[in-house]
This record gives structure tokens, C-alpha cells and sequence, in this order.
């Protein structure tokens, strides 16, 4: 889990050059006033945030015998850039980072 979020937290570093100070959180409000939280899944996401991402990858994470695809889904609410990391089908981390115009 940590590897996770160190990978998540490093290629949105990269991602974003106008941004500064990622932090890790356990939940946000969408624009709608919904709640999306670690350990949802992700219909339940699509649903509450009613809204397409600015932004969308995946990329493949070995950990000794196991491989598994990491998706984020990075959304803009509020002048807040937010990564959400899915993991078979549920929320692992959140990370926001203030937008810098």
C-alpha cells in the first residue's frame, strides 16, 4: 500500500509542474456536494462526482509475485487538482494539490 501511494504521489509530482505540496486525504466533496472516500468503488465515484476527469491514466505495479494495474482519475474542483487511485475496482488514495494559475 505504501509503494502505492509512493508511485501515485511521485507521477502526480511529475504530472503537475504548477502545483505544489501533494497531500494524501481520506475523503472529498465533489461540486454536487457528494462525499467519494478510500475504499469506494469506482461506479459509486463516477456517480457522486456526475462529472468527466481532467485527466486519466494507468500504469502496471509488480510487488514480489503480484502485478496489478493502478487507474487515476484526476479531477479539478474548485481550483483543486484531486488523484484518485483505483485498484481492483475501489479506491486506495487521495491526493489534492492546489491549482497555481
Amino acid at each position: 500500500m505504501k509503494k502505492i501511494l509512493s508511485i501515485a504521489l511521485l507521477s502526480f509530482s511529475l504530472f503537475s509542474h504548477s502545483a505544489i505540496a501533494s497531500s494524501p486525504i481520506n475523503s472529498i466533496r465533489t461540486s454536487t456536494g457528494q462525499i467519494v472516500s478510500v475504499g469506494d468503488n469506482y461506479i459509486s465515484m463516477v456517480d457522486k462526482f456526475q462529472q468527466q476527469p481532467f485527466s486519466t491514466r494507468s500504469y502496471e505495479v509488480k510487488e514480489r509475485s503480484n502485478k496489478y494495474t493502478v487507474n487515476e482519475y484526476i479531477y479539478l474542483v474548485d481550483n483543486t487538482y484531486f488523484t484518485i487511485s483505483i485498484v481492483n475496482n475501489s479506491i486506495t488514495s487521495i491526493l489534492w494539490d492546489r491549482k497555481i494559475s
